[in-house]
């Protein structure tokens, strides 16, 4: 799997290219900018890819906070019906009966603190995975808006160019 980084250059990398298409390209029209079809595609369909890689990344992490959840749900039941099994065993005895029920109470609370806190781990865990998710997020989403940024400034400086051009052969 492609690490984060990866993928952030890559889809950098995919709009300096775009940003180099403007730049070379010979052939102006007022606001706009020709670029080659299949290289318009290719860009296109790169970006598709690269995206859907921090979408899959964000559901990984959600399947791994559900399993780890679902692991700790496990483990309680299996204190819990452990718990249950000695109490029993414990209670069968009568003898031993106050002994039971103290230790049963015992082994019960501590699954119940041991299950609190594999559930706080498991949310601690995943509240980590998801704000460095977020901040993944949230360099891509600047990295977009730079790169629409400078577009778009480039096309102004293009057209204003075109418009003094245009005044000076009106002008002879």
């Amino acid at each position: 799997m492609v690490d984060e980084k990866e993928r952030l250059e890559s889809i950098e990398r995919l709009l300096d290219e775009l940003e180099g298409f403007a730049q070379k390209s010979s052939f102006w029209l007022p606001h706009k900018i020709l670029i080659p079809d299949q290289d318009f595609f290719r860009i296109c369909m790169e970006l598709r890819e690269a995206l859907p890689a921090v979408v899959k990344e964000a559901q990984e992490i959600i399947r791994q906070r559900d399993s780890y959840v679902d692991n700790a749900k496990r483990e309680h039941r299996r204190i819990l019906e452990t718990a249950e099994s000695r109490v029993r065993d414990l209670v069968s005895e009568e003898s031993i009966v106050r002994e039971a029920l103290h230790e049963a109470e015992r082994i019960v609370e501590n699954a119940r603190e041991e299950t609190m806190e594999l559930k706080r781990e498991a949310l601690l865990y995943t509240d980590d995975l998801l704000a460095k998710l977020s901040e993944n997020f949230d360099q891509t989403l600047e990295t977009v808006r730079n790169g629409r940024k400078l577009i778009k400034r480039f096309l102004e400086d293009t057209s204003e160019g075109l418009a003094s051009a245009e005044q000076s052969m009106e002008t002879s």
